[in-house]
């Protein structure tokens, strides 16, 4: 049975695919996402639950999946595979999907190291997590420090730049997984259709003549941002916000784990699942009077407030420079020209076991 896993990384179009794309598929011809077989890459990859008896219990399903199934293509999407929120454990999230499926393709989707850090840092804002991206970033105001903690000094999520390492981590995959294809997410935004159906050749599926219109969501402002920022730190000035990243990271888990039906292998009763309808229906409508819907709203008013930039010009610099050797691999590694956007190297293709 032919396997196939899009792994991410996040903030590079997966929301897109997996709501607008994937769900067409054939499904005589594929098996996109198998309730038993993303019970666990949820449970793994995105749960963080990763004791040597769940991945184990994992590779049994997708070995009895297999056999089940053994004329179809296994065709799995999580950008979560490719790492855990903000925390770019891509190296050890790699061996936990080769101990799992063995043998798969791997659809490997990248972006520019700035566009994507600054998407990463709006998405860490729209989860609660309200810091300075410098603090986000771990920037002292001359250089990006290294980390390998989860959490930074204030308590909340931040990144290594450093780690943003594309050339690096195309290596790593494919030394686990030789056919990885490498997308490019400034591609997609040229000609998503094209891109789409490069996807679709790789699943053996029929290329699309149209494809949904992607809605640009672009996050918060710069302006907003600092706003939204400077309220939440008068609210935990006045001791009015105490629970920290640790506590909704838990509570999180826990609820998941034990309430929706999605997560888990069975479905909960229905009336259960009735009384949380009710009780979802009216917070979805106070998210929407929310500070967070406001300030999206007013950017949406004002334009203007876009121009404002989140990382300062040296911080850009900064990491450009830094990944200016691995970037210029990049061609050679894909076979293929990369977007300008990586820095335009334009060194002879070179050949390789995957595109």
């Amino acid at each position: 049975m032919r396997t196939i896993i899009h792994i991410g990384l996040h903030k590079t179009a997966s929301t897109y695919l997996q709501r607008h794309i994937f769900p067409l598929l054939d499904p005589q011809q594929l098996a996109y996402n198998p309730h038993s077989v993303f019970y666990f890459i949820n449970s793994i990859f995105t749960l963080d639950i990763k004791d040597e008896a769940r991945i184990e219990a994992a590779r049994a399903c997708v070995r009895d999946y297999r056999a089940a199934n053994p004329e179809k293509v296994l065709f799995i999407s999580s950008e979560a595979i490719s790492q855990l929120s903000f925390v770019q454990n891509y190296a050890e999230h790699l061996h936990i999907l080769k101990t799992i499926f063995g043998d798969a393709e791997i659809l490997l989707f990248l972006r520019e190291q700035t566009a994507w850090l600054e998407s990463c840092y709006k998405e860490s804002i729209k989860h609660h997590f309200y810091q300075d991206i410098a603090d986000f970033l771990n920037y002292d105001g001359r250089d990006f420090r290294a980390s390998d903690h989860r959490l930074n000094t204030l308590g909340f999520p931040n990144m290594d730049v450093h780690k943003a390492d594309w050339a690096a981590l195309i290596e790593s995959a494919r030394a686990l997984f030789p056919s990885t294809h490498v997308f490019f997410f400034e591609d997609f935004r040229t000609d998503a259709l094209a891109e789409t159906n490069k996807v679709l050749r790789i699943l053996g599926q029929t290329p699309l003549e149209r494809i949904p219109d992607a809605v640009s969501n672009p996050g918060l402002s710069a302006s907003s941002i600092r706003a939204l920022i400077g309220y939440h730190r008068i609210l935990r000035a006045l001791g009015l916000k105490k629970k920290t990243y640790l506590d909704k990271y838990t509570w999180e888990r826990t609820q998941i784990l034990r309430h929706d039906y999605f997560w888990s292998p069975a479905k909960p009763p229905k009336l259960r699942r009735v009384l949380r309808s009710l009780y979802q229906e009216p917070m979805r409508l106070l998210r929407r009077v929310s500070i967070y819907a406001l300030l999206k709203s007013l950017d949406r008013q004002f334009p203007k407030r876009r121009q404002h930039p989140l990382l300062s010009t040296h911080m850009k610099q900064t990491i450009t420079s830094l990944h200016a050797d691995s970037n210029r691999r990049l061609p050679g590694l894909v076979g293929r020209q990369t977007p300008a956007a990586y820095g335009g190297a334009k060194h002879p293709p070179a050949v390789t076991k995957a595109d």
